[in-house]
């Protein structure tokens, strides 16, 4: 069985302290200096974040999933953002893998995230949730 590997380029940022719809940007009206959070821990095979706790602050890694799996699989939408979603695309075996490219701007990353699309994944873009 082969599954074709896509590979997407995306912007990203970790999330704020002012960040409140989870986006990514900061929200509040302060005009100071924006602070991020970046790991700077990766794992040397695969270029991925190493941090796997699902409370907090994401990192710019965690936001280019959730962006990227929000474009395959909406949910939440703008009221109601959606965190940390790497693990509900690999369930659907996409084994999904992301590695900071370079930095863009000031706190903003260019990250490549990487995936398998499986039959289990297009079913569910399809809307089919009987599996």
């Amino acid at each position: 069985k082969v599954s074709p590997r896509v590979h997407v380029y995306t912007f990203a940022r970790g999330d704020a302290d002012g960040d409140e719809d989870g986006d990514g940007d900061d929200d509040s009206d302060d005009r100071g200096d924006k602070k991020t959070r970046h790991d700077d821990e990766y794992d040397e095979d695969y270029g991925d974040s190493t941090t796997t706790t699902h409370t907090g602050k994401r990192t710019a890694l965690d936001v280019a999933v959730d962006l990227v799996a929000d474009g395959l699989l909406p949910e939440g939408g703008y009221i109601e953002p959606s965190k940390f979603r790497r693990e509900q695309l690999d369930a659907l075996g996409c084994n999904v893998q992301a590695r900071e490219i370079r930095d863009a701007a000031p706190g903003k990353l260019v990250v490549c995230v990487s995936f398998s699309v499986t039959r289990l994944l297009l079913r569910r873009m399809q809307g089919d949730y009987g599996f």
